[in-house]
């Protein structure tokens, strides 16, 4: 177990862990979770939450400001990724009374590909909406942490191209 551990890391193997059903076999390819991709889940979801650090970052409004900044009337594609990060309560609830923790690693996975979607379709940064789109990214950040803490992995807010 330590040799996989120093291969790939341990958030990488709590993920492995929590992503299998209880009742079938643990296969995985350590390849895949030693890739800096989008193959790999763990890197996928982690790269989400390094990605709206780094848009808050280049961003020169204060968190106060985004704060204050409404989260109504929103065009179709906000409004999803909203509905998407606001769903982690009913996904642990779920995984918790079905017995199948397997739930939060999926809708985490799911939450990043909203995620990285929504940020190739719309421009942030120098928008008119800017404070809002933040704000919004700030919810699905918070739901990104929270999901990952749950499992006993770190969100990164920053993502160099030797770690994982």
């Amino acid at each position: 177990m330590s040799d996989i551990v120093d291969e790939i890391g341990a958030d990488a193997l709590r993920f492995i862990f929590a992503s299998k059903k209880s009742d079938t076999a643990l296969e995985f390819d350590i390849a895949e979770f030693k890739k800096q991709d989008s193959s790999n889940p763990i890197f996928y979801i982690q790269y989400a939450h390094a990605r709206i650090q780094t848009l808050l970052a280049k961003s020169d409004l204060s968190l106060e400001e985004i704060s204050k900044a409404s989260l109504k009337g929103f065009d179709e594609n906000a409004d999803i990724l909203m509905f998407d990060a606001l769903l982690l309560p009913e996904v642990v609830e779920d995984a918790f009374n079905s017995r199948q923790i397997q739930k939060l690693p999926d809708y985490l996975k799911a939450l990043a590909a909203s995620l990285h979607k929504f940020y190739y379709d719309c421009r942030i940064i120098g928008t008119e909406n800017e404070a809002k789109l933040l704000k919004l990214l700030l919810v699905v950040a918070l739901s990104l942490k929270t999901g990952l803490s749950l499992m006993g992995i770190t969100a990164k807010d920053y993502m160099s191209k030797e770690e994982n």
